[in-house]
């Protein structure tokens, strides 16, 4: 039986999941918004699940 995949808990996780990549890789959220293009506040907003990070996945996936 598949299991099904709530698009809320999808972003949520995404968004937990960049932070904790983005500390591991030692970046400050400074950093990783002028590597992706995107604003600082922006990325606050991603990891603060206030904006939906799937607008912005392919650049993430691309910069990091």
């Amino acid at each position: 039986m598949a299991m099904e995949i709530n698009k809320d808990e999808y972003t949520s996780k995404l968004a937990e999941n960049l932070v904790v990549l983005r500390s591991k890789l030692r970046l400050k959220q400074t950093d990783l918004a002028k590597k992706a293009g995107i604003s600082r506040q922006t990325l606050m907003a991603i990891e603060n699940q206030q904006r939906n990070v799937l607008e912005y996945f392919y650049v993430f996936a691309m910069y990091i």
